[in-house]
């Protein structure tokens, strides 16, 4: 039950966030100086924010996805009023492949942007974004 509970959620934010951030960031989240800002939209999440900058609580909340130039694979946090965190760097194992955690690359067949990998809701979790999930409610 516990990791079906994870699996559904995971890839229901994995589809998301492909969606969302795959099509050149829908709602105006886009890459600057490596760092992801603005905001993305999903039915089922609602608004996904990728830099504190976006809402001016950085020194209450400081949190953003950067992007690894190199490697094009992300880290750091983003926020949702409704799902709370979401951790862009999870460690794995995941559920199905890729078995990676986020990354963008360059698609030439397309030649577009391309995002894969995993994102992970934090508050599913007891404590921190990994571990022993919250009991059911």
């Amino acid at each position: 039950m516990k990791f079906s509970r994870y699996l559904n959620l995971t890839v229901l934010l994995t589809g998301v966030f492909l969606l969302l951030l795959a099509y050149n960031f829908i709602a105006g989240a886009v890459a600057a100086e490596n760092v992801l800002k603005g905001w993305a939209w999903s039915f089922n999440t609602g608004w996904v924010n990728f830099n504190c900058e976006d809402r001016e609580v950085c020194g209450q909340s400081d949190y953003k996805v950067s992007i690894n130039p190199s490697t094009g694979e992300l880290s750091g946090y983003a926020w949702s009023s409704n799902i709370g965190w979401i951790k862009s760097d999870p460690a794995g194992a995941y559920p199905i492949n890729p078995q990676k955690s986020a990354y963008m690359y360059w698609d030439e067949k397309e030649k577009s942007v391309k995002m894969d990998g995993w994102m992970r809701a934090c508050n599913v979790f007891k404590s921190d974004c990994s571990g022993d999930l919250k009991p059911s409610a």
